[in-house]
């Protein structure tokens, strides 16, 4: 294995670490409060053209038919 590839692996591998650790100290449930909060916090992030363009769900669910059918599943 190249040492670019290597040094690739041990930044990953602490990276990973690093996440796990933040993991751990994480609640496992939240209020629905604080789910909502977190969401209107993301969606405000979102630049607000974003937020005046109407909802299109057809990315999501071409994404769940490619799933569906990799699952084996008919719809």
């Amino acid at each position: 294995m190249q040492k670019d590839t290597k040094d690739l692996f041990a930044a990953r591998k602490i990276a990973l670490q690093h996440f796990h650790d933040w993991q751990k100290k994480q609640p496992l449930e939240m209020s629905i409060q604080t789910a909502l909060e977190g969401l209107d916090f993301l969606y405000q992030l979102l630049p607000e053209a974003s937020r005046q363009r109407p909802m299109d769900p057809s990315g999501i669910m071409l994404m769940r038919r490619a799933l569906a059918h990799l699952k084996g599943e008919r719809q």
